[in-house]
């Protein structure tokens, strides 16, 4: 581990390192999605291993695979009629008396199929909009359509890579406010996440995660995103608290007629006990990443001393 920040008094010394094998966060020890993420991240990339496991090979396979959860249902099935003007016009009767047609936007029967009763024309109307419906999603919708589908019953963001001495990702473009960013960023995948998920998941109602004015679903799947792009920077913590020997502290410098601050830390260390540590603080700044409630009253006043190594 990488020594970031410490600090010192004549009582105790507080080290602060950067974990240089850090665990990835959306990963248990099996090395499966690890509890306790509402959102799905799916990356592409040719160098780096992003985001959760998974099985789709570019975003238009994601989101087939998402509207086909939802192939039947009533929000997919009117959306996909309107945009591809279905070829249903319905259920009329047959020239030939007593017969029933699926009819098509002139009116021709459907394959040239005739039924004898109108429940069997429903059946086989239910037949043809579902495999109507599977070939559009499969073939004929575009995916700015499907992605319309998609929003309907999930909350999804983009998400971008910044790749410049380092990598960092953002469910925001890089471009306007990272050096190079037009040439060393783009777009490698989605998080996203189901509404009824959310719903479930978290204490807010429908419409603090959904509204307008509070997109609280937003904001969670954007600090997922922040966690694991804290992760990717390698800005993950571990700290080591020493008590000092004060007495032969005062007794050094008296005899070196030296102040403490002018005392080489390799010297210091001579006299330094470990008496606690701890790892997986996620953030560089002590006091808001969980490392000062770890730290005893009486030594709090260190993290106000911290200095870079």
């Amino acid at each position: 581990m990488s020594l970031y920040e410490k600090a010192i008094s004549k009582e105790a010394v507080l080290e602060l390192h950067f974990d240089s094998d850090p665990s990835n966060p959306r990963k248990d020890e099996k090395d499966n999605k690890a509890e306790g993420w509402i959102g799905t991240m799916v990356c592409w990339h040719s160098r780096y291993t992003l985001g959760d496991e998974h099985n789709h090979e570019d975003t238009r396979d994601l989101f087939r695979s998402l509207v086909e959860e939802y192939s039947q249902a009533e929000f997919t099935i009117r959306y996909i009629g309107k945009a591809m003007r279905s070829e249903f016009r319905g259920i009329q009767p047959a020239k030939e008396n007593g017969r029933w047609i699926l009819a098509n936007k002139e009116g021709i029967a459907l394959n040239g199929h005739t039924f004898t009763t109108r429940d069997l024309a429903r059946e086989a109307l239910a037949i043809e909009k579902a495999e109507w419906t599977e070939r559009a999603i499969d073939e004929e919708l575009k995916t700015s359509q499907l992605l319309e589908i998609i929003q309907y019953y999930y909350v999804i963001k983009p998400l971008f890579l910044y790749d410049h001495s380092g990598i960092s990702i953002s469910t925001g473009s890089f471009v306007g406010r990272a050096h190079h960013a037009e040439w060393d960023s783009a777009q490698v995948g989605w998080i996203y996440a189901e509404k009824t998920d959310l719903m479930n998941k978290t204490a807010y109602s429908k419409g603090e995660l959904f509204g307008k004015k509070s997109r609280r679903a937003d904001t969670i799947l954007r600090g997922e995103v922040e966690v694991y792009d804290t992760y990717l920077r390698g800005e993950i913590l571990s700290y080591s608290l020493y008590e000092v020997d004060t007495e032969a502290l005062e007794a050094y410098l008296l005899e070196e007629n030296i102040e403490l601050k002018e005392l080489p830390y390799e010297d210091l260390q001579v006299l330094m006990t470990e008496t606690d540590s701890c790892t997986g603080f996620f953030g560089v700044d002590a006091k808001t990443n969980g490392i000062a409630d770890h730290i005893p009253k009486q030594y709090q006043h260190l993290l106000d001393l911290l200095q870079l190594a």
